[in-house]
C-alpha cells in the first residue's frame, strides 16, 4: 500500500517506510490501521491565535534577524563543513538561501528578505489549513497582553471541559 500511494521518487519516505517495515515487521499502512483502532475517543479543544498580518510581518522579520544574529550562518557553515550539504535539514525553511549566502551567492540583505518573504508564505499556508480545522476557536491578538489573555482564556476553557469523549 506505501508503494503504491509513494512515489518512487520520494527517497525520503520510501526509505523511511522501509524502516518501519524493518524495525517492525509491519508495513506503516497497519501500524497506522492498528493505532486508529486501538486509541479511544477523545474531547478535543482547538484553539488558533491570530495576530494582524502586520504585527506577523514584523514578528516574522525580527525572528530572522535574531536567527541570523544567533550564529544560524555558522550552523549552516559547520552543516556544509560537516559534509551534510545534502541532509534534508538543508532544505528546511529558510536553509537554502542562508545557504547561498553562506556561499557568497547572495547578498545578506537580499538573503535576510527571501527568507522573510518565504517564512511568509508558509504562514500563511498555516492559516489555510488551520482555518480549515473544525471546530476551532480563534483568537486574534494585538500585543503581548492579548497573548497573555489568550493564555489565561485557553487554560479555563481545559479546565472546564468535559472529562471524556
Amino acid at each position: 500500500e506505501s508503494a503504491a500511494r509513494l512515489h518512487p521518487n520520494d527517497r525520503l519516505r520510501v526509505v523511511r517506510a522501509l524502516e518501519v517495515l524493518e524495525l517492525t515487521g509491519e508495513t506503516m499502512t497497519e501500524l497506522h490501521r492498528r493505532h486508529r483502532e486501538s486509541r479511544p475517543p477523545v474531547h478535543v479543544l482547538r484553539f488558533g491565535l491570530s495576530w494582524p498580518t502586520a504585527t506577523l510581518d514584523a514578528r516574522i522579520a525580527a525572528r530572522v534577524d535574531a536567527m541570523l544574529a544567533g550564529g544560524w550562518g555558522d550552523e549552516v557553515r559547520g552543516m556544509l563543513d560537516a559534509g551534510l550539504s545534502d541532509s534534508p535539514a538543508m532544505t528546511s525553511l529558510g536553509y537554502p538561501e542562508v545557504r547561498a549566502w553562506v556561499e557568497g551567492r547572495l547578498p545578506r540583505n537580499e538573503m535576510t528578505a527571501q527568507v522573510v518573504l518565504a517564512t511568509r508564505r508558509f504562514a500563511k499556508r498555516q492559516r489555510t489549513w488551520f482555518r480549515a480545522q473544525k471546530p476551532m476557536t480563534w483568537i486574534e491578538l494585538e500585543g503581548e497582553q492579548d497573548f497573555s489573555a489568550a493564555v489565561d482564556r485557553i487554560a479555563r476553557a481545559i479546565a472546564s471541559a468535559p472529562a471524556g469523549p
